[in-house]
């Protein structure tokens, strides 16, 4: 069952942050839970979107969630959760063994380089114990994440970042 513009229930469940229909749905087996609206957004963008840890941590419980998902442009449910600023949804989605922690938007932005745009240190520290981050990535303007703390003027993150080990 749909709505006019597509969302399953899985979708209004999460949007409506009703925590108990969300369980119930996802106890069906045959519960597609990477449904993507026109927007491209699915249950797991919406929940972040949302900031409901509780609906996240459920979703990703599922085995075929995709947590590499992305919006219209690009935006991953990991960066979502950063450009929210919800640190516990990032340690999360940082858990997963599958999370693709350098995928890029649109702009050839990645989780490392919005944390830095977004002078979250706590975040880059999380992020960088990664072993499989890029932190030399370039941003479609040839941006790394050394030179993004530059022009933030963010100095813990710049120096965070410099005496990283694989700079």
């Amino acid at each position: 069952m749909r709505t006019k513009e597509g969302a399953s229930a899985l979708h209004c469940a999460v949007i409506g942050n009703h925590k108990a229909n969300v369980e119930l749905l996802l106890d069906q087996n045959e519960m597609d839970v990477n449904i993507e609206l026109k927007d491209k957004n699915t249950a797991l963008l919406y929940a972040v979107g949302c900031a409901s840890a509780d609906i996240v941590k459920l979703l990703l419980e599922r085995k075929d969630i995709d947590v590499n998902c992305a919006d219209a442009d690009g935006k991953t449910a990991l960066m979502l959760a950063i450009s929210r600023h919800n640190h516990s949804i990032v340690k999360m989605l940082l858990e997963c063994r599958m999370l693709d922690i350098n995928k890029v938007d649109k702009f050839g932005i990645t989780a490392l380089l919005l944390a830095v745009k977004l002078s979250q240190k706590e975040t880059v520290n999380l992020l960088l114990k990664s072993t499989e981050l890029d932190i030399n990535h370039l941003d479609k303007y040839g941006r790394d994440a050394l030179t993004i703390a530059l022009e933030t003027g963010v100095t813990d993150i710049f120096e965070l970042l410099l005496n990283y080990k694989k700079y």
